[in-house]
């Protein structure tokens, strides 16, 4: 397999400190494997459980041992973190994890409603835990971590209703239930979890609910399912460019897609329409949200009347094409947008905040623009 960086030109794109540090790591997470006696272990494991696990160790390592992150010890006591349930559509509770600043207790505050990256297959509360500590404390705003349900468990679908009844809950009853402003929601997400923000984008309009900002950062905006060959692929540049990136390869989201069908064709009708239409009123939404918002959702048919957008992404990101694609859409739709791209670094450039200075400016950058929000603009 040849990398990308092996190309003189394509490696003029990349910080030589992330080349650096991904020729490095794989070594690392096989140490930190044997260390934890689970190398045996992952060899009984199917392939999705083997994704969840790896993916989970993977994060612990760069946060704990590597200390990829900020630290956020200087502040965490200043923080009441309360784990919590909100309900989804079917009555499943779904586990959220919110942060506020102990400042600002009995003070009402802007909402930031986070979704974890992961395919949809892999992540949970840690992912973000980081970010959201980091966030109230430059901000003061609220921040409600959502640990939705996983494919192949449940359909897409299941994973989509559970993101959508959680942000409805809080624009309808956020004041009552976190003392969060309806009127000043951002959604955002990274990667699986910016797609969810998008589609919340539209689907805030189509069921009539109040939306400031949608937040994404590195997200897929295309079922690359439908595609065998890569010429086919739109905007394709980055594909072809970093299709064997050893942070995120063309055979990886391949490999989500995959799961994602598989999810389908183990749990074929899992969604109830009716408890559908009793949460939400309508069911109506159903089909643009399973044909284009959680899919294709550069395909969408109505770019009208969406909140503000600020799309994110990685210069060297086999997603950044498409998601680039997608802010040049919003813009050519009328609808607010800045775009803007992390020079140098890939797909999880999020996550290195204590190692890379674009990273860090990420952060800042995500924060000011909640406190944007915050303030009513």
């Amino acid at each position: 397999m040849s990398l990308p960086w092996e190309t003189p030109e394509i490696a003029k794109i990349y910080n030589p400190e992330w080349i650096e540090f991904f020729q490095t790591i794989g070594p690392k997470i096989e140490e930190n494997l044997q260390a934890k006696n689970l190398t045996e272990h992952i060899a009984t494991l199917t392939p999705a459980e083997k994704k969840k696990l790896l993916t989970k160790e993977y994060c612990y390592l760069i946060r704990d041992k590597l200390k990829c992150y900020l630290p956020i010890n200087d502040f965490k006591d200043q923080i009441q973190v309360t784990n919590t349930k909100i309900k989804s559509y079917d009555g499943f509770d779904v586990p959220v994890r919110v942060y506020q600043s102990k400042k600002g207790l009995g003070q009402t505050q802007a909402v930031y409603i986070s979704h974890h990256g992961g395919g949809w297959l892999h992540g949970g509360l840690h992912y973000d835990e980081y970010q959201s500590y980091w966030l109230v404390h430059l901000t003061g705003v609220t921040v409600i971590d959502v640990d939705y349900r996983m494919i192949p468990d449940y359909t897409v679908s299941v994973v989509s209703l559970d993101i959508l009844s959680v942000y409805k809950t809080v624009a309808e009853q956020g004041l009552r239930l976190f003392n969060v402003d309806p009127s000043r929601i951002t959604v955002g997400g990274y990667s699986a979890g910016a797609k969810s923000a998008l589609m919340l984008g539209h689907l805030s309009r189509d069921l009539n609910l109040p939306l400031a900002l949608v937040f994404a950062n590195v997200p897929c905006v295309q079922d690359l399912v439908v595609f065998e060959n890569i010429d086919d692929i739109p905007y394709n540049g980055s594909y072809k460019k970093f299709e064997n990136d050893l942070n995120l390869s063309r055979e990886d989201m391949k490999a989500y897609e995959e799961f994602a069908l598989q999810a389908e064709q183990l749990h074929p009708n899992q969604v109830d329409i009716a408890q559908v239409e009793k949460f939400f009123g309508s069911a109506s939404f159903l089909e643009n949200m399973e044909k284009y918002y959680q899919a294709d959702i550069m395909s969408s048919p109505n770019f009208q009347n969406l909140p503000r957008h600020i799309i994110v992404t990685g210069q060297t990101d086999v997603l950044g094409d498409g998601g680039r694609a997608y802010a040049k859409k919003l813009i050519d739709e009328h609808v607010t947008v800045t775009s803007t791209v992390i020079k140098g670094l890939g797909h999880s450039h999020h996550n290195f905040t204590n190692k890379f200075e674009e990273s860090k400016r990420f952060l800042y950058f995500l924060a000011d623009s909640l406190k944007h929000v915050a303030g009513g603009n």
